[in-house]
């Protein structure tokens, strides 16, 4: 979560399912994120991936800034979101 105080500060919030950095790439706990944001391999059933999960969050909530409505409102489960990533794509 991104949250703007009320001096234009930025400040980032909400660590429940992130983990420290490691160079073990051990399984990631099953359910990541929202589904608006999770990437392709997690949306693929990946057990192991990176920080790029990270940069694909990270991109799609700087690309909210600036349209009115979410990027890839899926609604209806991974593969809706993974024909929603194509399109956009």
């Amino acid at each position: 979560n991104i949250l703007l105080t009320g001096n234009g500060v930025i400040k980032l919030a909400d660590f429940g399912l992130s983990r420290s950095f490691e160079k073990s790439q051990r399984p990631i706990t099953p359910k990541v994120g929202t589904l608006w944001h999770a990437s392709p391999e997690v949306l693929l059933g990946g057990k192991i991936y990176t920080t790029a999960v990270d940069m694909w969050a990270a991109g799609l909530t700087i690309g909210q800034l600036l349209p009115t409505d979410p990027l890839l409102p899926g609604d209806r489960g991974n593969r809706h979101q993974l024909d929603l990533i194509i399109k956009l794509i």
